[in-house]
């Protein structure tokens, strides 16, 4: 009974405390399940008492029998006095502690309890893991602890700005920075970036003396990069917090958490409703360590396909790049739709598509966006009055797939957010990753190609000298183009 009791209050996810708490008579008119199960424990313990004159024993059992129906005759035992004895344990109060918990649909982790733990006696900590490990999660966890405590949050992406951090009264300040030096992957930046980044945060510690604290996200693959440019003192190992590293029974929570916004709530009859953790646990050991757990089995709830896919947990990118290059052939209004959000970044509704979006589709529309909205949350993630994709694993696996398709590589040359091109552009020699393209692909056009190098070349403020193409040439190559 003790046993059994404990096991139901701490584990019984659809059992909630009565509205007294457990460990409190519930009141008289409260015939919940909670309640009845509050009541069982109380009896025990009065039978334990030798009390066996019990009012409310035959309405429990009553409620009881009709919820789960009653006992029959072989599920009661006679046995003697002694037998019972040691079965007379009174029924307390027993609260498990779990390795982890779930916070408004926030898996909160060992990784998560120890980052908090180490921003006490620290003022900055680093969480470090692959994309798609909980990052940014965790970060904002954290950073609505501290907003409760009555910090003043401030949140960047990828690189700081020392104006926003200005404030004439030095107050407490929790400062965020995630995909610290790129969202995509690495070398967008400069050693005297990371030394200009290192001098903004050691100006601004002196300058709060204790009202402040860091909390920085970075990829691993970028984190890798880094350190080949040299040391870099706010990479101090103590401050690091590895996000990859999860257990058996985090990740449980995480795939329940994600079941409850993934296809099988819009469809109830869904195939995958059957799929038992055991089994998705056996296909994540499969996963190589380039992106994370919690990105796989988001996607395995949101696209079925994919966790039937072995393919998909070994290279996830891979997996990505043919499945939307077979979607531009079957699903080509759903392929612009994401194509062109994937180009722009963020999508703002009340501000109408970019002049230059018929360039990729005349079929692409304010209506064909929000249809695809509507129908394909698995991709796509509405946010007020913005659309983006769901994560950037999409961005990269998208922007992959468009290198290599022609018609959209043209427009992705003139028209895609250069920083995405930036990060996801890189010579091979320069960083061997698989999130990247070779620059530029051996079959494109000689004049898109320049184009693609001017773009990079003025962004990066390097000059360019345009080639020359004689006429004839280009005639030629243009003609052998459209014969491709």
């Amino acid at each position: 009974m003790v046993v059994v009791f404990t096991l139901v209050i701490n584990f019984c996810n659809n059992i909630k405390p009565p509205g007294k708490g457990w460990g409190y008579k519930p009141t008289d008119d409260d015939d919940s399940l909670e309640a009845d199960i509050e009541r069982i424990r109380i009896l025990w313990n009065m039978y334990c008492d030798d009390q066996v004159d019990v009012p409310y024993l035959q309405g429990v059992y009553g409620r009881m029998s009709d919820r789960f129906g009653a006992l029959s005759k072989r599920d009661f035992t006679s046995s003697n006095n002694a037998d019972y004895n040691a079965l007379e344990s009174k029924i307390k109060i027993v609260r498990l502690k779990r390795n982890c918990d779930v916070e408004d649909t926030v898996v909160v982790t060992k990784n998560i309890k120890s980052a908090l733990v180490l921003l006490e006696s620290s003022d900055i900590v680093i969480c470090v893991g692959a994309i798609g490990s909980g990052k940014t999660t965790a970060m904002r966890y954290i950073q609505d602890k501290y907003k409760d405590r009555g910090w003043r949050n401030v949140w960047f992406e990828e690189y700081l700005n020392e104006n926003k951090l200005m404030e004439n009264e030095i107050i407490n300040v929790f400062l965020c920075c995630d995909n610290l030096f790129g969202t995509f992957n690495c070398n967008v930046f400069s050693l005297e970036t990371i030394t200009g980044f290192e001098h903004v945060i050691k100006k601004q510690r002196e300058r709060c003396k204790g009202h402040l604290k860091v909390l920085l996200g970075i990829h691993q693959h970028v984190y890798d990069e880094v350190l080949k440019l040299g040391r870099v003192q706010i990479f101090d190992t103590k401050n690091l917090i590895d996000v990859d590293h999860l257990d058996k029974a985090e990740m449980l929570l995480i795939w329940k958490e994600l079941k409850k916004e993934g296809h099988c709530v819009r469809d109830i009859s869904c195939w995958f409703n059957d799929i038992k953790f055991s089994s998705v646990f056996s296909k994540l050991s499969h996963n190589h360590g380039l992106v994370g757990n919690p990105i796989l089995i988001s996607m395995y709830c949101q696209h079925h396909d994919f966790f039937s896919n072995e393919e998909f947990t070994k290279a996830s990118v891979t997996a990505l790049v043919n499945h939307f290059k077979r979607m531009h052939e079957v699903n080509h209004g759903l392929f612009n739709v994401l194509t062109y959000i994937m180009f722009v970044r963020v999508y703002k509704k009340n501000e109408g598509l970019m002049p230059w979006s018929g360039m990729l589709s005349a079929e692409l529309t304010e209506d064909s966006i929000k249809r695809c909205v509507e129908m394909y949350p698995e991709y796509l993630i509405e946010k007020k009055c913005t659309v983006e994709l769901r994560h950037e694993l999409l961005n990269i696996s998208l922007f992959k797939a468009s290198y290599d398709t022609w018609t959209v590589f043209t427009s992705l040359v003139h028209h895609c957010d250069i920083s995405t091109i930036l990060q996801l552009t890189r010579p091979k020699e320069e960083c061997d990753c698989d999130f990247v393209n070779c620059l530029p692909p051996s079959h494109t056009d000689k004049k898109i190609e320049a184009k693609l190098l001017e773009r990079i070349a003025n962004a990066k403020g390097c000059p360019f000298d345009s080639p020359h193409f004689p006429s004839i040439k280009w005639k030629t190559l243009k003609r052998n183009q459209k014969l491709k």
